[in-house]
């Protein structure tokens, strides 16, 4: 009964009154009265609500008239010890009967009140109303029995009985305290533990959307006093600072013009807000050529990051960490998610104004860009997103004036958009750079006399094409030759020297290198360099590019090195300040600095002197010899301070990359090493792990013609194919064989070359099935066109989604959709089971004995065979696969482990498809709460756990429980996915069907 009262406490009827939520717990009246509110909605019309709650329940079962029953039962106990129990008890032979009528009353009266409590809410009230349970009458009937019964007995025992009943009263009301208290005590230590997990939780997120983004500011110059005031003052700025909507500037400029030392000065200087105690700024300065600063995803988890920790409530961080336990830390590259966590932290009422700078989008990745700019037009056409919310969310996005992206900030709403260009406001620029001139030579010159002093101001404020990179390079040349510029003659031969161009300032920063070919190739490794390399990297990389002929051993690897303390000051000697160091890491002083090197017209000595695929080579190179070397340990064997073992982890996730980004001429000369490290027995044992594991791929079993395919790497494949026996349909792998390896991560050219050489286009295996459903799944339309033209079966049913019609409608490619249903796809194609069956048991027998029956990859083959035999109805081996899953999942995951719940739902599937309703409720009930325990009442899983316990009551007769329970879901899916999405608009018919 405490239990039902709970769960009612949970389903009070709650009522809007005056944009405030109302709960109806009033304590007085009668059971059965029904207290109408009547308030006008928007239009006007009346709307009239019965309320009666849980509250009033409760207040039913504490009255005198259920206490009375419950404390006539202790009596008659009492009694019936005293009396029936005794050696006198044939003289009370006539006090059974009535005594025996009085306790059937109470159980009825008693099986009444659970019934009530259990029955739909709406079905409650109406009874009461109704007056069908009558229950003074009932109390009053059995209050007048126990008298009839009194008359049965002789009192002379009544001074006894009443003393034990008044103990036992108390006795009751003691325990009744006390397991109070304890209750009490177990809560607080049940809540101290969930804190503590939570903690745990919010610390995992936290740590998978870190990044170094405050260093990433700072490593641009702060601005010099009395600079960027042209911007500060601006209306246009202004405007959309004083702003009380959500709006977008974007601020453009040249390279060179100081907007990333600007995006610096608005966050340090606190420009963005007129109100700091409301206001949340977060920033991401992108950089090109640096894999953690080039893509959107990169710049919202480090806004996520800095909203959650800046938040005095702490309570936004709740809104992703569902998302979190989902995904893990797979969450940090899912933008879609990411987004949507940050749109619900901007309308959370813990939130005021949301500021975010974004500087140098134009350095972010081209597809993850546009990605980003569609989602904030999406958000600015639609003001209806925050409807409902006090909270602001304004972007400030700095970048060069690429027509490109004027075209697309120029389809965003004119209320919610201004635009700023820098190149406008060049001169109040030049006048500030007048500003910085006058700093950095009473700085930087401070020997020389006050006219030597003003006579360089001056030529340097003559000069044209002034920007602050231009500035920052020139004084650099200076300080670098001051020990020359000595003297007062020596002035004029200074300011001849000045360069009057970026690019010839870059040319003089290089030209004074001392030795040319470490300059050159300390370029092409940063240059080409997937992310800035660690000085201990480069240190490793430069050596090994440098040595002429192969290092025999990692000991005369480590015996060439540079001394690790002297290191920064090689690279400065080589390329002065062209190549920054800063936390450790190389990178070039500027984008333009990139843009110099790669000139497709050579202007100079140093201007456009490297290539892209050329550079590539190097590194290339760099990466195959050192993971060559015949002593080489993977990292874990390594002692933790050795600088070789630095350059492991790069070298065994970049090198294919490398290997393919250069050209076939300078490939030829190291398709032999790529081919070594191709071997699944031999080198690719130490850096596939590396490579893999982050990428959640299960390698080991691969051949080494699908390790090639898979990586790309065509001249590797072309010599399997020429010069060693093997048979290009061998099986193994994630992806069966080569063919499906190469049209999963779509190498056109290796899929042309496995299909000339015999590889069939319809043989079966891997997780998508076939070759063609792994291309139609990625959407590579000239590989899917390849393969129907070398035969492959459209309709050949198998893998994971069961045809390659379904996985490209899955992903959404419609192009790919089309071309399969021109060559004749069956739309009504219903899975294929019986050879999906077969390749299930197949992978689970595999996967038993080289995993084990309890590991991750063998459970989910398991699931994966029992979702097989569901399909065919199969209902008994379905189970007993689902029990073994979910057991195994709750012992080594946990009972609220999504794995362990997912498994949980599908037993309780194929439970209620047998018509075990039952059994199937309390899964469903179970896997219900604790998702919305875990995830949140409106995520998603949570809401499909409500509809398919609804679907539960309903097979069982219980019809207004369901319907309240399926409207509940429907309601939830309005508020989170629309009202047109189908995951609505299929519960919104169900409803609809019901109540007819």
């Amino acid at each position: 009964m405490t239990q039902l009262l709970e769960d009612r406490e949970k389903k009070q009827w709650r009522v809007s009154l005056l944009g405030g939520g109302f709960k109806d717990t009033r304590a007085g009246g009668e059971v059965g009265k029904v207290s109408p509110l009547v308030r006008p909605d928007s239009q006007g019309r009346s709307q009239r609500s019965a309320v009666h709650g849980a509250g009033m329940d409760r207040c039913f079962v504490a009255s005198p008239r259920f206490n009375l029953i419950g404390n006539l039962q202790i009596y008659w106990r009492i009694c019936e010890e005293t009396y029936l129990q005794s050696e006198h008890r044939q003289y009370y032979k006539r006090l059974v009967e009535p005594l025996a009528k009085v306790y059937s009353y109470i159980i009825e009266y008693q099986a009444r009140v659970i019934c009530h409590l259990s029955i739909a809410q709406l079905s409650r009230a109406w009874q009461n109303v109704a007056g069908w349970n009558d229950w003074d009458n009932k109390a009053a009937e059995i209050d007048k029995l126990s008298k009839d019964c009194s008359g049965c007995i002789v009192h002379l025992n009544e001074g006894e009985i009443k003393e034990r009943w008044n103990c036992q009263l108390q006795e009751i009301q003691q325990s009744r305290t006390i397991l109070g208290e304890i209750r009490g005590i177990l809560e607080r230590g049940g809540r101290q533990t969930q804190r503590i997990y939570e903690d745990q939780k919010e610390r995992a997120l936290l740590e998978d959307l870190a990044s170094d983004y405050e260093g990433y500011k700072n490593f641009n110059r702060p601005k010099v006093e009395g600079t960027c005031e042209w911007f500060f003052d601006d209306d246009r700025f202004r405007k959309w600072r004083d702003s009380n909507t959500s709006s977008l500037l974007w601020v453009s400029a040249g390279p060179g013009c100081g907007k990333s030392v600007l995006s610096r000065a608005l966050i340090d200087d606190h420009r963005l807000s007129t109100n700091v105690t409301t206001s949340t700024v977060c920033h991401f300065f992108f950089k090109d050529g640096d894999e953690r600063r080039m893509h959107s995803t990169n710049a919202l988890c480090a806004i996520l990051h800095q909203l959650f920790t800046q938040n005095p409530a702490g309570g936004l961080i709740g809104n992703a960490l569902p998302r979190h336990k989902n995904y893990g830390e797979k969450l940090t590259q899912n933008f879609s998610e990411l987004w949507r966590t940050l749109l619900e932290c901007v309308r959370s009422s813990d939130t005021g104004e949301v500021v975010c700078i974004l500087d140098a989008l134009d350095e972010c990745d081209k597809s993850s860009r546009k990605e980003l700019i569609n989602k904030l037009k999406d958000f600015y056409y639609q003001p209806h997103h925050l409807a409902h919310s006090s909270s602001k969310l304004k972007f400030l996005i700095t970048s060069r004036p690429y027509d490109h992206l004027e075209a697309n900030f120029g389809n965003f709403p004119t209320t919610k958009y201004l635009r700023f260009d820098g190149d406008d406001k060049s001169a109040d620029i030049g006048r500030e750079i007048h500003l910085v001139i006058d700093e950095r030579v009473n700085t930087v010159m401070g020997s020389f006399n006050a006219d030597d002093r003003r006579k360089i101001s001056q030529r340097l404020k003559s000069m044209e094409n002034r920007t602050y990179l231009w500035l920052y390079l020139i004084f650099d040349i200076i300080e670098e030759n001051l020990s020359r510029y000595g003297k007062r003659s020596s002035v004029e031969s200074l300011l001849s020297d000045i360069p009057s161009q970026v690019s010839e300032a870059y040319e003089k920063i290089l030209s004074r290198s001392q030795d040319e070919v470490q300059t050159d190739i300390l370029l092409r490794i940063t240059l080409t360099a997937a992310r800035p390399l660690t000085l201990d990297e480069a240190n490793v990389a430069l050596t090994l590019a440098l040595q002429k002929q192969r290092f025999a051993s990692y000991a005369a690897v480590e015996s060439e090195l540079w001394p690790r303390d002297n290191f920064r000051s090689i690279v400065k000697n080589l390329c002065g300040l062209f190549i920054s160091v800063y936390d450790s890491k190389l990178s070039f002083i500027h984008q333009t600095a990139r843009e110099f090197l790669t000139n497709p017209q050579r202007q100079g000595k140093w201007e456009g002197r490297l290539n892209m695929p050329k550079s590539h080579s190097t590194m290339s190179l760099v990466c195959l010899h050192y993971l060559l070397l015949p002593d080489l340990a993977t990292p874990v064997q390594n002692s933790p301070g050795s600088q070789e073992r630095s350059f492991f982890p790069y070298a065994a996730v970049h090198w294919p990359s490398h290997h393919i980004s250069q050209e076939d001429v300078l490939a030829d000369r190291s398709r032999k090493d790529a081919r070594a490290l191709c071997n699944v027995v031999g080198k690719a044992m130490v850096w596939a792990p590396n490579y893999f594991e982050p990428r959640w791929i299960s390698w080991q079993n691969w051949t080494d013609l699908a390790l090639a395919s898979y990586l790309g790497l065509r001249l590797v494949v072309e010599d399997i194919l020429a010069k060693e026996k093997i048979d290009v349909n061998a099986q193994g792998g994630e992806y069966g064989t080569a063919l499906q390896a190469a049209s999963f991560q779509g190498h056109k050219e290796i899929v042309e070359m496995l299909l000339d050489k015999g590889a069939d286009v319809n043989v079966q295996g891997g997780d998508y099935g076939t070759a063609l459903q792994a291309a139609s799944r990625e959407g590579y339309k000239e590989i899917v066109e390849m393969l129907l033209d070398k035969g492959a079966d459209v309709n050949t049913q198998g893998g994971y989604y069961g045809t390659a019609l379904q996985a490209a409608s899955a992903r959404g490619h419609k192009e790919v959709v089309e071309m399969l249903l021109d060559k004749g796809a069956d739309v009504n194609a219903q899975g294929g089971w019986e050879e999906a069956e077969k390749l299930f048991v197949q992978v689970m027998e595999t996967r038993k004995p080289k995993l084990g029956a309890d590991h991750p990859d063998t459970l989910m083959s398991m699931a994966n065979l029992a979702s097989t035999y569901r399909n065919q109805g199969r209902w008994e081996e379905a189970e007993k696969l689902e029990v073994q899953v979910m057991e195994t999942r709750k012992a080594k995951l946990g009972a609220d482990h999504p794995s362990t719940l997912t498994s949980m739902a599908n037993l309780a599937s194929t439970l209620w498809n047998q018509g075990r309703w039952g059994e199937a409720e309390k899964l469903f009930v179970q896997v219900m709460e604790t998702r919305k325990a875990k995830l949140g009442a409106d995520h998603p899983s949570t809401l499909t756990s409500m509809a398919n316990l609804a679907f539960t009551w309903n097979s069982q007769g219980r019809h207004e429980d369901a319907l309240a329970l399926m409207q509940d879901c429907v309601e939830a899916r309005q508020r989170v996915l629309g009202p047109e999405h189908p995951d609505t608009l299929s519960p919104l018919a169900t409803v609809s069907e019901w109540s007819s």
